[in-house]
């Protein structure tokens, strides 16, 4: 990707997989970016260290996305509310 609209960028749908992620018993789930917008980068140091995404706020990311601000209330609209997680 290059440029500041970061041109080249896989685009992302709120149905997107950005990855699955595996249970101790192999059960596998869909990680879903959630949101219209570009992919600017998968963190590779989840491979070699999962735990990260619960031990290291910081570097637990799984991905980094630029929202389409054009779709910016389609976006708010595709978010699973708080509650739903409970």
């Amino acid at each position: 990707m290059s440029g500041k609209g970061k041109r080249g960028a896989q685009l992302l749908t709120p149905q997107s997989i950005l990855c699955y992620m595996e249970t101790q018993d192999n059960t596998q789930y869909p990680i879903y970016s959630g949101i219209y917008g570009k992919l600017l980068e998968i963190n590779d140091r989840i491979l070699e260290n999962p735990n990260l995404i619960l031990d290291d706020l910081n570097e637990g990311f799984l991905a980094i996305i630029l929202p389409d601000m054009r779709r910016h209330e389609e976006n708010m609209q595709s978010l699973t509310p708080a509650a739903e997680y409970n």
